[in-house]
């Protein structure tokens, strides 16, 4: 109901040139905004590719664990969190 009042008094208050601009405004605004959540998401994904990375590469030159063996743990982290919900050994 209050969006309806706003859009009549917009079209009764400005003419159409004043509202094209109102829009343009508007949609700047929204893609600055998305632009700017972008940004925060891409350099947060980068950070963390990053750090695993990082992380890999010290398990391989301290502990000489490989990226193989450490995909093999990581991938049995389900059945061993379903195990112990379960009460299988």
């Amino acid at each position: 109901m209050m969006a309806r009042k706003i859009c009549i008094f917009l079209t009764i208050a400005l003419p159409v040139s004043q509202m094209n601009l109102l829009l343009l405004i508007a949609a700047v605004v929204v893609t600055i905004l998305v632009f700017t959540w972008l940004i925060k998401v891409v350099k947060a994904t980068i950070t963390t590719a990053i750090l695993i990375a990082a992380l890999v590469l010290v398990l391989q030159l301290v502990f000489g664990i490989g990226p193989g063996q450490l995909w093999q743990q990581v991938s049995q982290i389900p059945q061993l969190l379903w195990n112990l919900a379960t009460g299988h050994r």
